[in-house]
């Protein structure tokens, strides 16, 4: 049976309602083991979220799984879970309340098996307080969030491994190199928990921050939904991508990167200077197709410092250049 959330309260936390078939198999098509296998990877790793507040949905957008240090964790971007605009901090519900847990479309763990099934978990304390991380030095000003994951025996957790690689397995990043925000647009899938893979461009020198935050620019038709959705390079097979060493490396079907934190468009307006980030997650009447990534040293900052701030504080305003790195893709 589909269990539905749209008009009914979300699962308590834990709950697992099995939603979809199985994967499909025919005599002419892929093996349902192929099948499978190439659903998890980067797809399988994509989370689709539900923001709800008691039994009212907030919003819809994605984040992914990564691992660090043997734990697991949900990142996404930090506007998602705290309700509050980014950079403006303020409510973005037209109930003015914050979310008080996040509905993730997670694979379920079974063998031969290819499942979703809804995962409530709480992103609120006892005491009101936020249960994710925040960048240590930024706060609310890096719109990123870490929510930390346990009792995972149930699920099927495929993660990105984001321990910083050595220089010979990262590749250089320039701008005009494609890449994909890999995303529900407005909570769209193809199929129960697949995401949708949107084509994008480096729009920006990726060794410069951008509004000086560790953040680069990307030209993409994005859209509500897409904010916390990795950032992925895929080159696809026998191309030639340079390492951070100066060697090159020719790629296979499978080799992919994590390339950042997808956040939002850059938003102009008549009282910011064209090119300011200027409540990027909102939709206002002139939304340019470029949109704001988080580099990927600022989201490893996030999971190392575990940093919890109140939902309307602040670390220090200030950034210090750190170098930059990539997420590679765990096997």
């Amino acid at each position: 049976m589909i269990k539905k959330y749209r008009d009914s309260p979300p699962p308590e936390e834990g709950d697992i309602f099995p939603e979809g078939p199985g994967a499909p198999s025919t005599s002419d098509g892929p093996s349902s083991e192929g099948y499978i296998d190439a659903m998890r990877g980067v797809s399988g790793r994509t989370i689709r979220l539900e923001m709800w507040w008691e039994h009212q949905r907030l919003a819809v957008g994605s984040g992914f799984i990564a691992t660090y240090g043997g734990e697991n964790f949900l990142v996404t971007a930090r506007h998602n879970l705290s309700g509050r605009d980014w950079p403006s901090n303020a409510l973005m519900s037209e109930w003015s309340v914050e979310p008080d847990r996040v509905v993730m479309k997670m694979q379920v763990a079974a063998a031969g098996v290819l499942a979703w099934s809804d995962r409530a978990v709480r992103v609120l304390g006892d005491d009101g307080a936020p249960l994710w991380y925040e960048h240590p030095t930024l706060g609310r000003g890096a719109d990123i969030a870490v929510l930390p994951l346990e009792d995972d025996e149930q699920w099927f957790v495929d993660a990105f491994d984001i321990a910083k690689p050595d220089a010979e397995h990262e590749p250089m990043l320039s701008a005009g190199d494609d890449l994909f925000v890999v995303g529900f647009p407005r909570g769209f899938t193809p199929y129960v928990g697949l995401p949708i893979w949107t084509r994008a461009s480096v729009a920006s020198e990726p060794a410069l921050d951008y509004d000086n935050r560790p953040m680069y620019l990307v030209d993409a038709r994005t859209r509500k939904g897409h904010s916390g959705s990795p950032v992925v390079l895929r080159p696809g097979r026998g191309r030639t991508v340079r390492m951070r060493d100066g060697s090159d490396h020719t790629t296979s079907i499978d080799d992919s990167w994590v390339a950042g934190l997808y956040s939002g468009r850059v938003r102009i307006s008549g009282e910011n200077e064209p090119g300011q980030a200027d409540q990027a997650c909102a939709a206002p009447p002139e939304t340019l197709d470029i949109g704001l990534v988080w580099k990927t040293s600022a989201i490893l900052s996030t999971v190392s410092g575990r940093t919890r701030f109140p939902a309307e504080g602040s670390g220090p305003p200030t950034w210090e250049p750190a170098e930059d790195w990539w997420l590679p893709d765990a096997d």
